[in-house]
Parts: C-alpha cells; sequence; structure tokens
C-alpha cells in the first residue's frame, strides 16, 4: 500500500471535491412524481457554478439559462395542456439530471394550522374511503416544517402518489380538495401541503408586509423585546426545576396507579418559535417561490382566537397574507380558505369568523 503524504492527501480530496460542488441541483419539488401547472409559463430554478448554462428539457420543450454569480439560475417551460401522460424532466449543466413520472395538471398549496396538517389517517372513514384513494393521478408534496428567521430557498420533502397505502400520510383536508378537483376536472393535481398545528396567521407572512402595517407594529416589536431579553442559562435552569418536579410527580402516579402526566418543554429562544411573525413564511413558504400554481387554500384561525386583541387583528392579517402571497408569486392566486365552525358563541371567536366571511 502507498502512502500519502498530507500535501498529496489533500490535494487529492480537494480534486476529488471539486466536481461535486460543480452539480446542478434542483429544489426539492422538483422531483419524481411532481406535477406541473399547465397553462402557465412554468419556472424551473436550481444551483450550479456562476457562468455555467442549463438546459431544461419536458414535452419536446427546451429551456436555457446562464447561472449568476451568485449560483442561482433559473428559466421558464412554455404553457402546456393537462397531460395525464407521464413526463421525464431533464436538467443538464456540467451533469444531467432525471426527473421521471412528471405529470401537467392543476397545483394548489395547501396551508394553515392544525386542522390542515390533520392527516388522513387520524379521520374516522369507511374503508372504502381509503381504497378510493387509487388516484395515481393525484399526488402530494408536504414540506418538512421549518420555523426560520431568515427566508430559506430550500426546504424538505417528497412528491407521493395517492394509493391506499401512502393516502394516511397525507393532509385530509388536502387530499379531499385534490381528489374532487381530479373528479371534477378530470387532469392531474398536485397538493403541496405546508401546514403546522397550533400556529399563528403572522408566522406565516413575510416580514416585510407586515412590518409595513401600524396594527401590527406591536406584535411585531414585542417579540423582538422577548428575542432581546432571552436568558438561555436561565431557561436551562428552570427547565431542569420543572423537570424534577415532574420526575416527583412521575413516581407518585406510578405508585397511586395514576398515568403519569406530561414532561415539561424546555423553552425554546423566540427566534426559532413557530409563531414568531414570518417565521414558517421563511422557512416553508419562501423555499416554494415561483413553482407554478393555481391557487392555495388555507385552514387557520383557532390560534387567533386566543385573546379579543388577537382576533381583532384578523380582519387585517388574512388580506395581508393572501396579498402577501400574491405579490411573492406575481400571480393573482386563486384562495381559498374554510371559515372557522360557529360552535362559540362569545368573543374573541366571532370576531375572526366575521373577518373570513368579510375578507
Amino acid at each position: 500500500m502507498t502512502l500519502l503524504k498530507p500535501n498529496s492527501l489533500a490535494a487529492l480530496l480537494l480534486s476529488t471535491a471539486v466536481p461535486a460542488l460543480a452539480d446542478v441541483t434542483l429544489p426539492a419539488l422538483f422531483s419524481d412524481h411532481m406535477v406541473m401547472q399547465a397553462d402557465v409559463n412554468a419556472p424551473v430554478w436550481g444551483w450550479a457554478d456562476a457562468g455555467e448554462e442549463v438546459t431544461v428539457s419536458l414535452a419536446g420543450h427546451q429551456a436555457t439559462a446562464r447561472t449568476g454569480a451568485d449560483g442561482r439560475w433559473r428559466t421558464n417551460l412554455p404553457p402546456m395542456k393537462s397531460r395525464a401522460e407521464p413526463l421525464t424532466l431533464t436538467v443538464e449543466g456540467k451533469n444531467k439530471l432525471v426527473i421521471q413520472d412528471v405529470l401537467i395538471g392543476e397545483v394548489w398549496l395547501a396551508s394553515g394550522q392544525s386542522n390542515m396538517a390533520f392527516q388522513f389517517s387520524r379521520g374516522q372513514y369507511a374503508q372504502a374511503e381509503t381504497e378510493a384513494a387509487a388516484l395515481p393521478q393525484v399526488r402530494m408534496f408536504t414540506v418538512k416544517a421549518q420555523s426560520t428567521r431568515a427566508p430559506q430557498e430550500r426546504c424538505e420533502g417528497a412528491w407521493v402518489v395517492a394509493t391506499p397505502e401512502t393516502v394516511g400520510a397525507f393532509s385530509a383536508v388536502a387530499w379531499f380538495f385534490g381528489k374532487e378537483l381530479h373528479g371534477r376536472l378530470g387532469a392531474p393535481v398536485g397538493m403541496i401541503n405546508s401546514s403546522w398545528g397550533g400556529t399563528d396567521i403572522a408566522a406565516w407572512t413575510s416580514e416585510e408586509a407586515q412590518a409595513g402595517v401600524p396594527a401590527l407594529k406591536e406584535a411585531m416589536e414585542a417579540w423582538k423585546a422577548r428575542a432581546a431579553a432571552f436568558d438561555a442559562a436561565k431557561a436551562e435552569a428552570a427547565h431542569e426545576k420543572r423537570l424534577a418536579a415532574w420526575k416527583e410527580a412521575v413516581r407518585k402516579a406510578k405508585a397511586e396507579g395514576r398515568p403519569a402526566p406530561r414532561g415539561p418543554r424546555k423553552e425554546a429562544h423566540p427566534d426559532v418559535s413557530q409563531n414568531r411573525p414570518a417565521n414558517l413564511f421563511n422557512g416553508m413558504i419562501s423555499p416554494l417561490i415561483p413553482y407554478a400554481l393555481r391557487g392555495a387554500i388555507w385552514y387557520q384561525g383557532e390560534h387567533n382566537c386566543a385573546t379579543v386583541e388577537k382576533a381583532s387583528l384578523y380582519a387585517t392579517q388574512l388580506p395581508l397574507l393572501i396579498q402577501d402571497w400574491r405579490a411573492r408569486w406575481d400571480k393573482e392566486l386563486a384562495f381559498a380558505w374554510v371559515q372557522l365552525p360557529n360552535f362559540e358563541q362569545t368573543a374573541p371567536r366571532p370576531l375572526v369568523r366575521e373577518a373570513m366571511l368579510k375578507s
């Protein structure tokens, strides 16, 4: 065996690493089983070496782009009619990416809190409903939860073809919407599920959109103050104290034959909270832009019913979110939402319901 000197070894590692850095890469949305929006210019984008030319091919159409100094490239495929026939998307620069089983049809974003995140498997549906999920032209991409202070370019997720075996992990609301749409139009449907239970509408709206609204200034400033005042050492000490008390409660419950109480949660830094304004827009909406969509469906609101003060802002926040997303996609996206059920007659819920009715 020949031993390499340290300098030689470093040179070898560098030489083998360089090609990987030059590879063309794509967002997770561009992957096997994807659905692309019909009848519109469809953006395709990704990353490569500065100056690298990238060619995108689909169904006999080609589009090219030159990678900018920032390592990003973007091009558009021309409008195409809905097609249930599986296609192959190729993206080629110094390397070649091949995306299989691509359909062209209707693409919708489904977002909100727990009602949208609620999985099909948790519902009480007849077996026939599960068996009816054998619809290979309906697919779902579920965005992995991600809360960040800065807008992200990438997210995690994969397109999944609807079958009786896979539908259980789908958002139930998004699934039934997509299934109904497919049944009415006879076209492939792709649902992008980007939702997180127990979250505030402010978390799903960009920082820029909210910063210019006087009614939201107080809440935005309060979050900044919380972040500035956060003491990690104190939070850790408080958690240890609660943890010790919980362990004692578990011991007593076990001795008395009672169920053990839930363990305490450690207080996280406000900067990573899923409810801080813009955090979920940054982590779970921004990476999807500018993927071509027909529209969005929204099921959220309970979190904003916590107080009259919060609920009173919803009449400002829902139209703002819609305007923000439409501006980001540079398109008058169709937008539908579910009005909260009327099972509480007193404030603050009726304030949110009224805001939904009037938006």
